[in-house]
């Protein structure tokens, strides 16, 4: 049984996959999930939607050999989620952020959505925030 925060995490990428999907989302409307830590989710849906035109640039900078416009929606839910997470807001270390994302992918995404996840992540974490790698290995 998921945790409680990656349940929150998981409702977050629903309604933004389903706000991708057709654009009508009421945000924390019932998916019929388990019980999730709400507050943690209004805290990172909150960055998000207030962080989504930074979170999508750094995206678009860093998407190895895909244009953002081509990017699988699930694939795209789960990158902003990572973003705001580990590397904006921080609300949890970098590579948990990352490890999460990786499993989301793979149970949700297609075939190799964890692989493109997993790179577009590391390629923005060696490159736009070599500091996380050194701030995590002091702790």
């Amino acid at each position: 049984m998921p945790q409680a925060r990656t349940r929150a995490r998981l409702r977050l990428i629903q309604e933004l996959y389903a706000d991708s999907v057709n654009g009508a989302v009421k945000w924390g409307t019932d998916f019929k999930q388990e019980s999730y830590d709400k507050e943690y989710y209004k805290k990172l849906k909150n960055w998000v939607l207030s962080n989504i035109d930074k979170i999508d640039d750094l995206i678009r900078e860093f998407s190895p050999k895909r244009r953002f416009e081509d990017i699988n929606k699930v694939d795209l839910a789960i990158l902003r989620v990572a973003i705001a997470e580990g590397f904006l807001a921080k609300l949890v270390p970098v590579k948990v952020a990352i490890n999460e994302a990786v499993e989301l992918a793979k149970k949700y995404g297609n075939k190799n959505s964890y692989r493109f996840v997993n790179g577009l992540l590391g390629n923005l974490l060696r490159n736009k925030f070599p500091e996380l790698i050194q701030g995590e290995s002091e702790n």
